[in-house]
């Protein structure tokens, strides 16, 4: 403090607040006022307001005597009358208050300064995602001091972890606190899978609920369940976004809709009864092949008729294609014949087989029905799906026809049980042999009645060709002859 031509200058609040004080003192004594009374020993306690108090705009400054009001009266330059006052709003300046219980008063003065608020702000608080850096600034200025809950003492900090982060800044008087929450949310997983292949329209189901759980969904046709079910019938991209909080990712996923593999495949084929067949597919070297059978190659091989489902399986799908293997049964050829034929007569020999392609007999024709004159032997070949069939027939003279079968089955079902001459003459001096393919003689009789079984000494021969020779007396042309005969019959068990 210094004076100079009777003007006192101060270089400071405190020295102003001193100079007004002992200004306010002495005019209280050259007016002989009651404003302040020195010396005097006043029966309440004494006080003493600060020389200065500073306040920051937008706060409440509270001036107090400290004294118990009770027998005291106060007045304040505010026109307040109690012991303490409330300043706020910006008010500043030099404030005094008088205190008197009637005899005696004291004074005392404070002078007031107001500081502009800090005024700080963080904001709201930030949600983020892991792996992320988050920068936090206030709204406040650089020249301002900042002491953050973290230590940090700069202005702004940046962060990588979840918490409530809380900042004090000040400006020498005035200081505020804000805070704000960083939350930092994981990125939900999400996989939609590769993309997929169907071969037909096929319904479909993405369940993502095991993914994360606490993740929204929202697919491509705006469903939000983490469960997508679709009925794919097309080739088509899908796409969803999965997200947690501000923190979002995205997948898709490619449709494709192929046809399935199908291979070259003979239609429907038959198969000759004892024959094996085989039928091939034909298809890509890559693709693999699997028959209802069990045959894993491009090649069928059986000897069974069936309905044989193929499936050819490429890259992506198996495709099924059926064939069905119709066996053809041996067809049984009996040339239909008369047993006799008389001179002069006609008759007809026939050798109609169902499925037959062609008929061959041994005089060249070829109508299943033929015309014949004479006695003799007649043999016809009849061509078929499976092979060729041949039958031998012989047709008697009428006067005495004698006619061995070719072949016989000793079952009750069959048509020629037993071996034995058929005739409608009487045959005397009868002699019938039946030898094995060895030459073994397995039967003898000399009775036309007795007929051959298939047995040989009670036990059933095996079945096969056997020869047999038989030497008989017959009428013919009028005639007592003997005749001889010789051939082959089929033996069937």
């Amino acid at each position: 403090m210094a004076t100079s031509n009777g003007c006192i200058f101060v270089s400071s609040f405190q020295e102003l607040n001193y100079v007004l004080k002992n200004l306010l003192l002495s005019l209280s004594l050259i007016l002989g006022s009651s404003f302040m009374s020195l010396g005097q020993n006043c029966s309440f306690p004494g006080y003493d307001l600060p020389n200065s108090l500073n306040y920051c705009l937008g706060d409440t400054l509270v001036l107090s005597t400290g004294l118990n009001p009770a027998g005291l009266t106060f007045a304040w330059n505010t026109g307040a009358t109690s012991p303490t006052i409330s300043l706020s709003g910006g008010s500043a300046g030099m404030f005094w208050v008088q205190v008197s219980d009637g005899s005696c008063s004291e004074g005392d003065t404070v002078l007031v300064g107001v500081y502009p608020s800090v005024g700080l702000e963080l904001g709201n608080d930030i949600s983020a995602c892991k792996g992320e850096s988050i920068t936090i600034s206030p709204n406040t200025s650089s020249s301002l001091s900042y002491s953050w809950s973290n230590g940090a003492n700069s202005q702004s900090i940046n962060v990588t972890q979840s918490g409530i982060y809380a900042v004090t800044a000040s400006n020498g008087v005035c200081e505020d606190v804000d805070q704000l929450r960083v939350t930092f949310y994981d990125y939900p997983s999400l996989n939609l899978g590769p993309d997929t292949f169907i071969c037909e329209p096929t319904q479909l189901t993405f369940d993502l609920s095991h993914q994360s759980s606490a993740a929204q969904y929202k697919w491509y046709n705006g469903s939000s369940s983490p469960v997508h079910i679709m009925y794919a019938d097309q080739s088509k991209t899908i796409y969803v976004k999965a997200s947690i909080s501000v923190c979002s990712v995205v997948d898709s996923l490619r449709i494709n809709l192929v046809e399935a593999p199908r291979a070259s495949l003979i239609r429907d084929t038959i198969l000759c009864l004892g024959d094996k067949i085989s039928v091939e597919a034909f298809g890509d070297e890559s693709w693999s092949y699997e028959w209802s059978n069990g045959d894993s190659t491009n090649i069928l091989t059986t000897m069974v008729a069936d309905v044989y489902t193929l499936s050819v399986t490429d890259e992506y799908c198996t495709g099924e294609q059926k064939i069905k293997i119709k066996e053809i049964q041996k067809p049984e050829l009996n040339i239909l014949a008369p047993f006799e034929i008389c001179a002069g007569e006609d008759d007809f020999l026939n050798a109609t087989v169902a499925g037959a392609k062609y008929y061959q007999w041994s005089d060249g024709t070829s109508d299943p029905l033929k015309q014949i004159q004479i006695a003799g032997e007649y043999i016809v070949q009849v061509y078929y799906e499976c092979g060729v069939l041949m039958d031998t027939v012989i047709v008697e003279n009428c006067e005495c026809f004698v006619r061995f079968p070719t072949a016989f089955r000793p079952m009750p079902s069959a048509k020629n049980q037993t071996f034995g001459p058929v005739s409608d003459c009487e045959i005397s001096k009868y002699n019938l042999s039946i030898y094995s393919r060895s030459g073994a003689l397995v039967f003898e009789t000399l009775d036309a009645t007795e007929f051959w079984d298939g047995n040989y000494r009670g036990v059933p021969s095996p079945s096969g060709t056997y020869t047999w020779t038989c030497e008989y007396n017959a009428i013919e042309n009028g005639k007592n002859i003997t005749i001889e005969k010789s051939g082959f019959v089929t033996l069937i068990q």
